[in-house]
């Protein structure tokens, strides 16, 4: 674009100016197809967070992030794990929802995406989860003892989770044809991409 308008300062021709008009016009409707996108997109984000839980809700340019721990306060953790995944978002700011401390079990419906996170050893048997199940906090060492009606088709497990829980859910999981995710080892999962 610049060359053209040098070019045409140059040349004194109209046919650089009309290239460069063109070029301008274009990337003017691709900015405004992509924001038209961005509108509409709609996420569910599982975060990689040393020792931690997070999970983003993502709605066009805004966001909702679900943590048991407050991430605005520690800017650190916001920077080296989540400000990357918001800027190519768009996000420029979110709101941080920690869920009430008595749940151990909370079912998280968003849009067309829904999730059972397991924070705490449910005192009953989860009845009904959903496909997709996040386990932290070591809250499940035995999946047919916590869900014998319905077992959930995928099951991602964070890093609050120590390294034999992991490994004994992923062998379990393995048995029962169940797709398992570490985050650990994937750094995030993102379900609606």
């Amino acid at each position: 674009m610049i060359v053209c308008f040098v070019l045409f300062f140059l040349s004194k021709g109209f046919k650089p100016l009309a290239f460069a008009s063109i070029i301008i016009v274009t990337l003017c409707g691709w900015n405004i197809i992509k924001d038209s996108r961005q509108s509409k997109h709609q996420e569910m984000t599982l975060h990689f967070i040393p020792k931690k839980s997070g999970i983003t809700l993502l709605d066009g340019k805004q966001a909702v992030f679900i943590s048991d721990n407050p991430v605005k306060q520690h800017s650190r953790l916001y920077d080296f794990h989540l400000k990357n995944y918001y800027d190519s978002k768009g996000i420029t700011n979110f709101e941080v929802f920690n869920p009430d401390s008595l749940s151990a079990v909370i079912n998280i419906n968003f849009e067309k995406f829904d999730l059972t996170w397991v924070r705490e050893q449910p005192n009953k048997i989860v009845s009904d989860p959903a496909s997709v199940l996040l386990i932290s906090n070591n809250a499940i060492k035995n999946l047919s003892d916590n869900f014998r009606n319905k077992l959930p088709t995928h099951i991602i497990i964070d890093d609050s989770n120590k390294k034999y829980v992991v490994e004994k859910l992923i062998t379990q999981a393995s048995r029962l044809n169940i797709k398992v995710t570490s985050l650990y080892e994937h750094g995030s999962f993102t379900i609606g991409e």
